[in-house]
């Protein structure tokens, strides 16, 4: 998630650039937008969570020919985008404050499936989200 790196340099080297914040206000949106699981696929686990990859253009082999998104939702990935989420509300200036309602109505709409998809007996995840319990797929604590 580059938007953590994006928002830390704007911060520091040019905290009034509103079009480096509009930016990153975008791209949170954009992903939140195109890779939301709404329907999954047969036999797959319904999360309402992010899938783990984009391709705005919709020509790679993995990606959706409506949306764009990859085939699964995996735990990392995931990980890798609430931490951004949240790092970047530390970072934006107080006055980024359609940033800051963006990034909080995104973290609102999405904590309650990620908590919800925890395993019952462990309290971790799954690897891949969609196929808890498939074989090859297993129980991980990093994300």
């Amino acid at each position: 998630m580059g938007e953590v790196f994006y928002a830390a340099y704007t911060a520091h080297f040019q905290p009034t650039n509103q079009t480096a914040w509009d930016d990153i206000e975008l791209q949170f949106s954009l992903m939140h937008k195109n890779t939301r699981q709404y329907n999954a696929t047969a036999n797959q686990t319904q999360t309402n969570l992010l899938y783990h990859g984009y391709d705005y253009s919709h020509v790679q082999d993995w990606a959706s020919p409506d949306r764009g998104h990859s085939p699964e939702v995996w735990d990392r990935a995931l990980d890798w985008y609430f931490m951004a989420l949240v790092d970047v509300l530390q970072i934006a200036p107080p006055e980024q404050t359609s940033l800051a309602s963006t990034l909080k109505s995104i973290l609102a709409d999405l904590a309650p499936g990620l908590v919800a998809q925890a395993d019952p007996d462990t309290g971790v995840w799954w690897l891949v989200l969609t196929w808890p319990g498939r074989e090859g797929n297993y129980l991980e604590s990093s994300a």
